[in-house]
């Protein structure tokens, strides 16, 4: 058992690594900042907007709804409504871009402003891209804290750092859902990466506040989830959830969203993520001491084969 919890986590350190020539590897991955919410499943949205770009690899479904509000003139000419299966979107309207849907469209009453409406399949690899973001934030989520967290009983949690880089924190899935307030405070041009742990949460009737980092370079990943929930609040930040459903019952997501599926009426603004964590060919450059933990990875695998060929020996 110990064994393979030291082989996993040598891997996980190696997969860091690996990322990078993954991504060159497969050209169908696309820069996921690009867009403000990148569904790997279907998406449903009602009563609400998406002000940037959408892109889900299964159906989508809009009610009462706008996309692209938020996108400048250049967003014209590209595609900013991407389905991979069909599109059934009722009054509504799509600002900017171009639609795109692999299974048809079926447009009641919402308006292509600026665009052009294709069935042709969408140029975007979602399998690959969601291989890509699961290994992504599995990595991300095996890196160590460097901030502090406190939980308090009251419900408030707040997290604290001292580094100009990158502040990492672990924070606890269930401690979010029973919190009342989170905030984070960092240095003044800083960035953040939040790793939140466990397999559902709930981001729901919260204060949420930022001291020292802007929304456009925090990073909440929910690497262990398979389900959130949000309602009633204002998340600062772009949310990494490759395996979750989402239901976002109200409130608004100031940053990129990615997931595995999404249901729900959140408004999500167009902020933007700017952190250089969520692209290999964007990520800063590890600083020595990584670089070193990186190193004792390769020699604990390398440790654990040797022992794995020995052990075999033995018993032939």
């Amino acid at each position: 058992m110990i064994g393979t919890t030291f082989q996993r986590a040598a891997m996980l350190v190696c997969g860091a690594v690996a990322l990078g020539g993954a991504a060159s590897a497969q050209a169908a991955l696309v820069d996921v900042t690009q867009y403000n919410a990148f569904i790997l499943g279907s998406y449903a949205g009602y009563n609400s907007s998406v002000g940037g770009s959408l892109a889900a690899g299964g159906s989508v479904s809009l009610h009462n709804y706008s996309v692209g509000s938020q996108l400048g003139s250049t967003a014209n000419g590209t595609n900013t409504l991407v389905a991979g299966g069909a599109l059934a979107a009722s009054n509504g309207q799509l600002f900017k871009g171009n639609v795109v849907a692999g299974g048809g469209s079926a447009l009641s009453g919402f308006t292509v402003a600026n665009g052009t409406v294709s069935s042709a399949a969408p140029s975007i690899d979602f399998a690959a891209q969601g291989t890509y973001l699961n290994t992504l934030a599995d990595t991300l989520g095996a890196m160590g804290a460097n901030g502090a967290t406190d939980v308090q009983p009251w419900g408030a949690v707040s997290l604290t750092g001292t580094q100009a880089g990158l502040n990492i924190f672990t924070v606890k899935a269930s401690d979010l859902s029973g919190s009342n307030s989170f905030s984070i405070k960092v240095p003044a041009g800083s960035k953040v990466l939040v790793n939140v742990v466990g397999g559902s949460a709930n981001l729901q009737n919260m204060g949420y506040a930022l001291d020292g980092v802007g929304a456009e370079n925090v990073l909440l990943n929910f690497f262990e989830a398979g389900s959130l929930n949000f309602g009633g609040v204002g998340i600062q930040g772009s949310v990494l959830a490759p395996g979750a459903a989402i239901n976002f019952n109200n409130g608004n997501l100031n940053g990129l969203l990615i997931a595995s599926s999404y249901y729900g009426q959140g408004t999500l603004n167009n902020t933007g993520y700017t952190g250089g964590l969520l692209n290999a060919q964007t990520a800063p450059v590890p600083e020595p001491a990584t670089w070193a933990m990186m190193i004792a990875g390769f020699g604990l695998v390398g440790s654990m084969l040797r022992r794995t060929r020995t052990a075999k020996a033995a018993l032939a």
